[in-house]
Protein backbone atom coordinates (compact mmCIF):
# COMPACT_ATOMS: atom_id res chain seq x y z
CA UNK A 1 0.00 0.00 0.00
CA UNK A 2 1.24 3.61 -0.57
CA UNK A 3 1.87 6.06 2.06
CA UNK A 4 -0.94 7.75 0.99
CA UNK A 5 -3.39 4.37 1.45
CA UNK A 6 -1.48 3.79 4.93
CA UNK A 7 -2.94 7.18 5.73
CA UNK A 8 -6.21 7.13 4.40
CA UNK A 9 -6.42 3.66 7.09
CA UNK A 10 -4.84 5.46 10.06
CA UNK A 11 -6.89 8.23 9.61
CA UNK A 12 -10.14 6.45 9.42
CA UNK A 13 -9.66 4.17 13.00
CA UNK A 14 -8.70 7.78 14.59
CA UNK A 15 -11.76 9.65 13.19
CA UNK A 16 -13.96 6.27 14.60
CA UNK A 17 -12.09 4.81 17.94
CA UNK A 18 -13.77 5.95 20.81
CA UNK A 19 -12.56 9.34 21.97
CA UNK A 20 -10.38 9.18 19.04
CA UNK A 21 -6.97 8.56 20.57
CA UNK A 22 -4.57 5.44 20.40
CA UNK A 23 -1.42 4.25 22.11
CA UNK A 24 1.40 3.08 19.69
CA UNK A 25 0.16 -0.32 20.45
CA UNK A 26 -3.46 0.27 20.11
CA UNK A 27 -2.76 1.70 16.68
CA UNK A 28 -0.15 -1.03 15.51
CA UNK A 29 -2.90 -3.75 16.54
CA UNK A 30 -5.89 -2.27 15.42
CA UNK A 31 -4.59 -1.27 12.32
CA UNK A 32 -3.19 -5.33 12.08
CA UNK A 33 -7.28 -6.23 12.91
CA UNK A 34 -8.64 -4.34 10.33
CA UNK A 35 -5.95 -6.15 7.87
CA UNK A 36 -6.62 -9.38 9.36
CA UNK A 37 -11.01 -8.64 9.05
CA UNK A 38 -10.69 -7.38 5.31
CA UNK A 39 -8.54 -10.69 4.51
CA UNK A 40 -11.38 -12.65 6.07
CA UNK A 41 -13.98 -11.46 4.07
CA UNK A 42 -12.32 -10.24 0.68
CA UNK A 43 -8.84 -12.29 0.65
CA UNK A 44 -7.02 -9.42 0.98
CA UNK A 45 -5.56 -6.98 3.40
CA UNK A 46 -6.25 -3.32 3.29
CA UNK A 47 -2.73 -2.26 3.57
CA UNK A 48 -0.52 -4.12 1.79
CA UNK A 49 1.68 -4.15 5.14
CA UNK A 50 3.94 -7.23 6.28
CA UNK A 51 3.44 -7.78 9.53
CA UNK A 52 6.45 -9.40 11.92
CA UNK A 53 5.69 -12.01 15.12
CA UNK A 54 7.23 -9.79 17.97
CA UNK A 55 6.66 -10.20 21.93
CA UNK A 56 3.55 -8.54 22.00
CA UNK A 57 2.02 -9.64 18.83
CA UNK A 58 1.58 -8.71 15.32
CA UNK A 59 4.00 -5.49 14.34
CA UNK A 60 4.70 -3.67 11.45
CA UNK A 61 6.95 -0.83 12.18
CA UNK A 62 5.91 1.39 9.51
CA UNK A 63 2.44 2.27 11.49
CA UNK A 64 4.07 4.63 14.25
CA UNK A 65 6.55 6.26 11.78
CA UNK A 66 4.03 7.17 9.00
CA UNK A 67 1.23 8.07 11.80
CA UNK A 68 4.08 10.40 13.56
CA UNK A 69 4.84 11.92 10.00
CA UNK A 70 0.70 12.50 8.93
CA UNK A 71 0.42 16.49 9.24
CA UNK A 72 -3.12 16.05 10.50
CA UNK A 73 -2.16 13.39 12.87
CA UNK A 74 -1.12 14.70 16.53
CA UNK A 75 1.59 12.69 17.97
CA UNK A 76 2.02 13.19 21.89
CA UNK A 77 5.23 11.24 23.46
CA UNK A 78 5.27 11.03 27.11
CA UNK A 79 8.34 10.00 28.88
CA UNK A 80 8.64 7.01 31.24
CA UNK A 81 7.60 7.83 35.05
CA UNK A 82 6.92 6.67 37.81
CA UNK A 83 3.33 5.31 37.09
CA UNK A 84 4.54 4.28 33.26
CA UNK A 85 7.80 2.66 33.38
CA UNK A 86 7.72 2.92 29.28
CA UNK A 87 7.99 5.98 26.96
CA UNK A 88 4.57 6.34 25.83
CA UNK A 89 3.22 7.84 22.36
CA UNK A 90 -0.10 8.95 21.57
CA UNK A 91 -1.97 9.84 18.35
CA UNK A 92 -4.82 11.81 17.64
CA UNK A 93 -6.96 12.81 14.83
CA UNK A 94 -6.76 17.09 14.42
CA UNK A 95 -10.14 18.26 13.71
CA UNK A 96 -9.26 19.59 10.36
CA UNK A 97 -8.84 16.25 9.19
CA UNK A 98 -9.40 15.28 5.45
CA UNK A 99 -11.57 12.25 4.30
CA UNK A 100 -9.90 8.97 4.52
CA UNK A 101 -9.77 7.40 0.72
CA UNK A 102 -11.03 4.00 1.69
CA UNK A 103 -13.08 1.98 -0.81
CA UNK A 104 -16.58 1.63 0.83
CA UNK A 105 -15.83 -2.10 2.03
CA UNK A 106 -12.72 -0.81 3.42
CA UNK A 107 -14.35 1.68 5.38
CA UNK A 108 -17.33 -0.97 6.56
CA UNK A 109 -13.93 -3.21 7.59
CA UNK A 110 -12.56 -0.45 9.40
CA UNK A 111 -16.36 0.14 11.48
CA UNK A 112 -16.54 -3.13 12.19
CA UNK A 113 -12.92 -3.74 13.60
CA UNK A 114 -13.74 -0.54 15.92
CA UNK A 115 -16.90 -1.90 16.80
CA UNK A 116 -15.28 -5.32 17.79
CA UNK A 117 -11.95 -3.80 19.22
CA UNK A 118 -11.93 -0.30 18.97
CA UNK A 119 -12.38 0.52 22.64
CA UNK A 120 -10.40 -2.18 24.01
CA UNK A 121 -7.21 -1.42 26.11
CA UNK A 122 -3.18 -1.63 24.45
CA UNK A 123 -2.90 -4.63 26.90
CA UNK A 124 -6.46 -6.30 25.79
CA UNK A 125 -5.30 -5.72 22.21
CA UNK A 126 -2.24 -7.53 22.88
CA UNK A 127 -4.36 -10.41 24.79
CA UNK A 128 -6.26 -10.81 21.65
CA UNK A 129 -4.15 -10.73 18.83
CA UNK A 130 -2.41 -13.79 21.05
CA UNK A 131 -5.69 -15.88 21.01
CA UNK A 132 -7.28 -17.67 18.23
CA UNK A 133 -7.66 -17.38 15.30
CA UNK A 134 -4.80 -15.10 15.55
CA UNK A 135 -2.05 -17.26 17.17
CA UNK A 136 -1.74 -19.92 14.70
CA UNK A 137 -0.47 -17.20 11.85
CA UNK A 138 2.14 -16.26 14.80
CA UNK A 139 5.57 -17.58 14.55
CA UNK A 140 8.39 -15.23 16.78
CA UNK A 141 10.00 -13.37 14.48
CA UNK A 142 8.69 -14.62 11.13
CA UNK A 143 6.58 -12.95 8.86
CA UNK A 144 2.65 -12.90 9.74
CA UNK A 145 1.11 -14.95 6.37
CA UNK A 146 -3.24 -14.42 6.38
CA UNK A 147 -2.85 -17.56 3.96
CA UNK A 148 -2.62 -18.97 6.69
CA UNK A 149 -6.11 -18.42 7.86
CA UNK A 150 -7.56 -20.55 4.58
CA UNK A 151 -7.19 -23.48 6.29
CA UNK A 152 -10.41 -24.94 7.19
CA UNK A 153 -10.31 -25.98 10.79
CA UNK A 154 -13.94 -27.42 10.95
CA UNK A 155 -12.29 -30.68 9.00
CA UNK A 156 -11.06 -31.29 12.42
CA UNK A 157 -13.68 -33.92 14.12
CA UNK A 158 -12.82 -32.02 17.98
CA UNK A 159 -14.36 -28.76 16.32
CA UNK A 160 -16.88 -30.53 14.65
CA UNK A 161 -18.26 -31.71 17.68
CA UNK A 162 -17.42 -28.53 19.69
CA UNK A 163 -19.41 -26.61 17.33
CA UNK A 164 -22.48 -29.04 17.16
CA UNK A 165 -22.74 -28.60 20.89
CA UNK A 166 -22.23 -24.86 21.49
CA UNK A 167 -24.89 -22.42 20.38
CA UNK A 168 -22.43 -19.45 19.93
CA UNK A 169 -19.97 -21.52 17.49
CA UNK A 170 -22.90 -22.53 15.21
CA UNK A 171 -23.27 -18.88 14.95
CA UNK A 172 -19.93 -18.43 14.07
CA UNK A 173 -19.11 -20.79 12.00
CA UNK A 174 -22.40 -19.39 9.77
CA UNK A 175 -20.89 -15.85 9.68
CA UNK A 176 -17.89 -17.67 8.56
CA UNK A 177 -19.45 -19.29 5.79
CA UNK A 178 -21.22 -15.88 4.99
CA UNK A 179 -18.07 -13.81 4.37
CA UNK A 180 -16.30 -16.78 2.73
CA UNK A 181 -19.31 -16.77 -0.32
CA UNK A 182 -19.04 -12.58 -0.27
CA UNK A 183 -15.13 -13.33 -0.39
CA UNK A 184 -15.53 -15.76 -3.78
CA UNK A 185 -18.48 -13.65 -5.09
CA UNK A 186 -16.62 -10.13 -4.81
CA UNK A 187 -13.19 -11.95 -5.98
CA UNK A 188 -12.30 -10.73 -9.29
Amino acid sequence: MSRTGLDALIRSLLSKVPGRKLNKTQLIKLVFLCDYEHYETFGKTISDLTYYCAELGPVAWDIPDRAAAMHDVEHEYHAPGLLHPYPEHTYTLAVCASGTALSVQEEATVARAVRNWGGRSAKQLVAIVHSEPFARLLTEGAPIDFSRLDDDPLADAHVQDAVMSDPELQESVARAERQLRTRHETAP
